[in-house]
């Protein structure tokens, strides 16, 4: 990472970290990019960089599975600057579209990051392409050079497939193999694997429910309380059914739209606004979509 420089620290983007580690979370290695003139307590440890191309090569990086289970392997209670200069930056060019476009497009969500979106445009980012075929995934090829609205990802289905898809190029650039990808996931990563098993979706990418405790608040309950008309997951979902060998296939007598008032005491920010969820409600499989975002980028990679 080079040694620290002192100037006008407040006129950087930086890349911000949780520094207290929570190994047993989730994700324990917790980083976004911040925004040019903020500054932050000291519950957040963050890095500057001359060239913003390094500030979101970083950002994608250390948002990656990867690096996560780097943190997890040796157990630091702590992130500190010494532990952050040993983290690598700086990937072969022929990664840099595919993690800086999806690093940029999780992070730059309102006009504050126009200026960074800006300074590390490429017009390949509007020929980067979805490992999947989904209508919830929002569009490559309308990218523009000025940031607008329409740039971030914003539904929640779209921002996890960015990740999955980061986890995948970081783990080329960084020299591992699939198996190793999944072996990872599958070690250090059981909340991770739980929250994945048990998070549903609707067709325009909202969750409507999630087992997640870092979600509170987001989708619905698991129980409602329908004599009081308010409906829980439970509610909608229908009735599980499975095949001849007992394996889940879906659920029977799903509720095709309901409307949902978020609950003010869950969410502080969305409290009383209403959201609509329209069926079918699908959940995702993070190891099968690591297996088909590596057969995608292969091809992508080893043109």
């Amino acid at each position: 990472m080079g040694n620290a420089t002192y100037d006008n620290w407040i006129d950087y983007y930086k890349v911000g970290f949780r520094k207290m580690i929570n190994l047993s979370g989730e994700r324990s290695l917790i980083c976004a990019v911040l925004p040019r003139r903020t500054a932050h307590i000291n519950g957040v440890i963050s890095a500057t960089f001359s060239s913003r191309d390094n500030t979101v090569d970083m950002a994608a990086l250390c948002a990656s599975l990867p690096l996560d289970f780097f943190m997890k392997t040796i157990a630091a209670q702590n992130l500190t600057s010494v532990r952050m200069q040993g983290f690598p930056l700086g990937v072969d060019k022929k990664y840099n579209s595919a993690l800086r476009s999806r690093c940029l497009r999780l992070n730059c969500v309102t006009n504050h990051y126009a200026e960074l979106w800006q300074e590390v445009w490429n017009p390949a980012y509007r020929e980067e392409t979805w490992s999947i075929n989904d209508p919830r995934l929002a569009p490559w090829d309308t990218l523009t050079e000025q940031w607008n609205h329409d740039i971030p990802l914003r539904n929640y289905f779209a921002r996890r497939q960015a990740l999955v898809e980061i986890d995948v190029v970081a783990a080329m650039a960084l020299g591992l193999t699939l198996d190793e990808l999944i072996m990872m996931y599958k070690i250090q990563f059981p909340v991770l694997q739980q929250n994945e098993q048990d998070t549903w979706y609707d067709v325009n990418g909202q969750i409507v429910f999630t087992c997640s405790k870092g979600l509170t608040g987001v989708g619905l309950d698991r129980k409602g309380t329908p004599r009081s008309g308010i409906l829980g997951w439970e509610d909608i979902r229908g009735e599980a059914i499975s095949d001849e060998h007992g394996n889940f296939i879906g659920y029977q007598g799903t509720t095709p739209t309901y409307t949902h008032t978020i609950d003010s005491d869950k969410s502080e920010l969305y409290g009383g606004q209403k959201q609509t969820f329209v069926a079918p409600y699908t959940k995702c499989d993070r190891i099968a979509d690591y297996r088909t975002a590596w057969a995608h980028f292969e091809k992508i990679f080893n043109k």
